[in-house]
């Protein structure tokens, strides 16, 4: 069950806004679609963010609260593209974002995903 009350606060809001426009900006997603979507997920407290290549494949990174209630990002969820990779990225250095990584599993739902559990930053 999802906790309604499970908010992102203002700071972690503007990690993720940060996160967005980094990809925007950055020489390797050029000529991709890059989307914050806020909307989506906001019943679980969530923000999303949207990478497409000009082809449409792509990844989506959504972002979650702590399930403590701090407002900090909890986790992530990472679907689409060469998850394996993302895997193998995340474990090398720990970080996600230049996030601290406390654990990177998989989980599967609709679709197999990264399930990534931050440390309190």
């Amino acid at each position: 069950m999802i906790n309604s009350n499970l908010r992102l606060n203002e700071y972690s809001q503007h990690l993720i806004n940060n996160i967005c426009l980094n990809a925007q900006r950055h020489p390797m997603y050029q000529g991709y679609e890059v989307i914050k979507d806020d909307i989506s997920y906001s019943d679980a407290g969530a923000i999303a963010i949207k990478l497409f290549s000009p082809t449409g494949a792509g990844n989506m990174f959504l972002f979650y609260p702590s399930i403590y209630g701090s407002g900090k990002i909890g986790s992530c969820a990472i679907y689409g593209i060469q998850l394996s990779g993302h895997k193998n990225a995340i474990e090398r250095s720990m970080t996600l974002f230049g996030l601290p990584v406390k654990s990177i599993n998989w989980d599967e739902g609709i679709e197999r995903f990264l399930d990534v559990t931050l440390e309190d930053y």
